[in-house]
């Protein structure tokens, strides 16, 4: 079983993930995955060195490492999150993932959550990006997933299960053993 966790920054990706892999006996996958291009922590930490279309690719060549010749896991982030934040077409993105071969998950838990809770969660993490900070960045990704995840495209490869972020864990982890077939 392939499991993605997607959302904004602030959504409770990392929380509910380790959650589930714990649950379900599965891998742990986070992404970006800074070991392997570390020069993308750099661009995300505000060194404009990299433009959206060269970001996007490497997001996918990491993704692409990180579950090759993977049957079973939990990932913090997937495809879903690249598309979401770059500012290239949806359906071209599609179009180079499914080019790429890249494995859709069996299940995506899409957590919805508004830009005012996910800035309270950001507020408290040690670490924090120029990403977190930019609220119209914030605010452009929402209505990007919203619209990857209404995408028919998407909807025909994949299950995705879109949950309110707000919810107290224990509800959200109960919501998605409900509706994940073991």
């Amino acid at each position: 079983m392939r499991i993605a966790v997607e959302g904004i920054d602030g959504a409770g990706k990392t929380t509910i993930s380790g959650k589930l892999a714990s649950i379900y006996g599965l891998e742990y996958l986070k992404f970006p995955r800074y070991e392997f291009i570390p020069v993308i922590k750099r661009h995300l930490m505000g060194e404009k060195i990299l433009d959206d279309r060269t970001t996007t690719l490497l997001f996918l060549a990491d993704i692409i490492d990180g579950t090759l010749g993977k049957r079973s896991y939990v990932a913090d982030r997937l495809f879903f999150s690249t598309i979401a934040y770059s500012r290239m077409d949806t359906s071209r993105l599609i179009e180079i993932i499914d080019t790429l071969q890249i494995e859709y998950p069996d299940y995506v838990i899409y957590l919805d959550i508004d830009i005012d809770t996910a800035l309270s969660r950001i507020s408290k993490k040690r670490e924090i990006t120029n990403y977190d900070r930019d609220i119209d960045l914030l605010r452009r990704v929402s209505d990007r997933y919203r619209e990857i995840f209404r995408n028919q495209m998407i909807l025909s490869r994949t299950n995705v299960l879109r949950l309110d972020a707000r919810l107290p864990i224990d509800n959200i982890i109960q919501q998605i053993q409900r509706s994940i077939e073991v």
